[in-house]
């Protein structure tokens, strides 16, 4: 089995325990359940791991103490510069240990941008309006960014909060970085510094040396929470932006509610989810000029050797108006797992419905992908795509980490409308895309229908691509798995976890065959009193990080999922 998830001990140990405590751990999740029904949302199977990330995903609360902005010398004249004053208001937020600095109603000019603290909630009011300054040499000195998945100094966001702790934008007002006529002039002129970022990514340069800014034309994302923990954005309106708009990297414990964008610039991506893990995402009005929601992870070598993976994302009742609806890549070098999406619709034409796209430059694992219950229109392109062959790799680019996807399902999506291709899933000869399966889905109008290359394990269930079956006689589907959360281990005790997955299937006999395995770390060192059981008991004889998989096999088809265990010592717990 491929595999990019390298560093799982070290990255399970920088982002801290998830499960700590007694040693023997239950996975808060049912047995065997029959097969559930897409329309009815059910949570068994795969989905039974959307309880375990809502009972992570807690956003932040602030102290019942304001800091308005006018109180610091701030005019909602749009002429006047505001910067000093927001930047009193938030260092005053800081130093009295937190709350919330209040833009009221009004229109405030900030030549430069917004850096917050810890413990502060930026809440603009009913009728509050932000307009970002255009002057670029307000944006430094540079802030260090995640640019295109290579972390470099560049211009800072315009709203940018770095290693901070319970951080919020909220309210009902609108952010406007004014980029169509200034920033995004740059576009296609940034010269060879794209190249550049791209040579010290493959050559490891030190960071502190990739500095970037004045002279090199590179635009900065909007609004980006870097490195940061409890994270809430909600409420907002996002206009103009000159690259992503919304961009949390490096992050944990993100929501992300009731906003919308309007904003048709060059690579004007809505949220992209970058190297993140506990991730909500709902009730957001996408009308922007990219991808809605991008799920990404570091590009090449530096997204593979950090190993810091996009995982844990829950997104929900979304409306699309623009490209992509969901894309995953193509800079995820570091992974992407347990992406889980439904109740969302697109109100106008996209591009694409789902895009997975990767290429052998940028490598990467894609895995645990669920999408259900989704209506769109027309799309411009592939309505359902997986591809591994995207876009052109300069010849300057590593082309020999073939990307690995596998373990995705399509359920319950219809397009009333036309497109190019219903379907194109287009792996690699050496690394074919595996695993996929579509159930109850209709694509009324397409050029093509289908092109698929390279691709093992495809089943389809109840698919109607313009208006012709696919595989009619596919009345079964491999049984849908979850083995439980990641969790740590505490080295005191007997260093037992207590293992039991859900399992959702439609197998033809009712029975299903349960099958528990060490896939990484020492298996002589792991005890599993009944490997043959949904649930199951594992005694571990030394620390390391382990991955262990539960497959259900129901006599015709089977299906798998992972959980990583983290047993430490004392040495590898002093560390976190």
């Amino acid at each position: 089995m491929h595999d990019n998830r390298q560093g799982l001990s070290r990255t399970l140990a920088r982002w801290n325990s998830l499960f700590t405590g007694p040693l023997v751990l239950l996975a808060f999740v049912a047995g065997c359940a029959k097969k559930d029904d897409a329309a009815g949302g059910a949570y068994t199977g795969s989905w039974a791991q959307v309880a375990d990330i809502l009972s992570r995903v807690k956003p932040p609360t602030f102290p019942d103490r304001d800091f308005n902005i006018k109180g610091y010398g701030a005019v909602g004249d749009g002429e006047t510069d505001c910067k000093k004053a927001i930047d009193k208001a938030v260092l005053a937020c800081c130093y009295a240990e937190g709350g919330r600095v209040v833009v009221p109603a009004g229109t405030y000019l900030i030549n430069g941008p917004i850096h917050l603290q810890s413990d502060t909630n930026l809440h603009l009011e009913e009728g509050a309006k932000i307009v970002f300054g255009t002057n670029f040499a307000d944006y430094l000195p540079p802030a260090l960014t995640r640019f295109a998945g290579t972390r470099i100094y560049n211009y800072s966001p315009m709203i940018y909060a770095y290693r901070k702790k319970n951080v919020a934008v909220t309210g009902k007002g609108e952010l406007d970085a004014q980029a169509h006529d200034t920033w995004c002039a740059w576009v296609g002129k940034s010269g060879g510094s794209g190249k550049e970022v791209r040579r010290m990514n493959r050559e490891d340069v030190p960071v502190m040396d990739r500095m970037f800014g004045e002279g090199h034309k590179l635009r900065p994302s909007m609004v980006q929470f870097f490195g940061c923990e409890n994270v809430l954005v909600e409420g907002i309106k996002i206009v103009d932006a000159p690259a992503w708009c919304l961009h949390p990297v490096f992050s944990k414990n993100v929501t992300i509610r009731n906003i919308s964008f309007n904003s048709k610039n060059a690579n004007n991506d809505g949220i992209d989810v970058d190297s993140c893990e506990d991730v909500h995402i709902h009730d957001v009005v996408f009308d922007n000029a990219d991808d809605c929601i991008a799920l990404k992870s570091g590009r090449g070598p530096e997204g593979r050797k950090f190993a810091r993976p996009t995982k844990n994302v829950y997104i929900h009742d979304c409306i699309f108006n623009s490209y992509t609806a969901i894309a995953i890549g193509s800079e995820m070098g570091g992974g992407v797992f347990n992406i889980f999406a439904e109740n969302c619709e697109a109100r106008s034409q996209v591009k694409r419905a789902f895009y997975i796209k990767g290429n052998r430059s940028r490598g990467g694992e894609v895995a645990h992908i669920r999408y259900r219950n989704m209506k769109f229109l027309d799309s411009r392109e592939e309505m359902l795509a997986i591809r591994t062959d995207y876009g052109t790799m300069a010849a300057d680019e590593l082309k020999d980490f073939p990307p690995y996807f596998h373990d995705v399902r399509w359920e319950n999506i219809t397009a009333s409308g036309s497109c190019k291709i219903a379907l194109r899933i287009a792996g690699q000869e050496d690394m074919p895309i595996e695993d996929v399966v579509l159930k109850d889905i209709r694509i009324e109008k397409a050029d093509k229908i289908k092109e698929i290359t390279d691709a093992r394990n495809i089943v389809m269930q109840n698919v109607i691509l313009a208006g012709e079956i696919q595989d009619p006689n596919a009345a079964n589907l491999p049984p849908d798995v979850y083995a439980g959360p990641d969790r740590i281990v505490d080295p005191n005790g007997d260093k037992t976890a207590v293992l039991q997955g859900s399992v959702a299937d439609d197998g033809p006999t009712g029975k299903l065959k349960y099958q528990w395995s060490v896939e990484k770390g020492d298996s002589g060192a792991v005890m599993l009193d009944n490997p043959q059981a949904i649930r199951t008991k594992a005694v571990f004889s030394k620390a390391g990080a382990y991955v262990l998989k539960l497959t259900a096999d129901d006599g015709e088809l089977k299906g798998s999922h992972t959980l990583t265990i983290e047993v430490m010592d004392d040495s590898t717990r002093a560390e976190q």
